[in-house]
């Protein structure tokens, strides 16, 4: 009988070692999938920002080389004799909106 029990608890004892090694690799193998992601989400953060500063980098080129309003823009045609003036007001100056009144018309 101690044969057999010595056999069993030897089978047993492999078997525990078989699954702790097993264990352990995955376990590993776990933790280097979790570095993994990680490594991949700061990887397209870091695409994400340099998309976004050259995004922004062009739309501050874009509107240095068109200026919101100048001079030009300010100025309004007077529809009753049909020449230029300057404008009082920068918004609202069309008929018919807010504040502008009907000119024109």
């Amino acid at each position: 009988m101690s044969e057999h029990h010595a056999g069993k608890k030897a089978k047993k004892l492999a078997q525990l070692l078989k699954n702790r090694r097993t264990q352990r690799i995955n376990l590993a193998e776990e933790e280097h999938g979790r570095q993994r992601d990680l490594e991949k989400e700061r990887e397209e953060e870091t695409k994400d920002a340099s998309r976004n500063a050259g995004r922004q980098t062009a739309a501050r080129q874009k509107q240095a080389a068109e200026p919101a309003w100048s001079a030009r823009m300010q100025q309004i045609r007077d529809k009753n004799t049909g020449r230029m003036r300057q404008s009082t007001e920068r918004w609202n100056r069309f008929a018919g909106t807010e504040g502008g009144g009907g000119r024109g018309l």
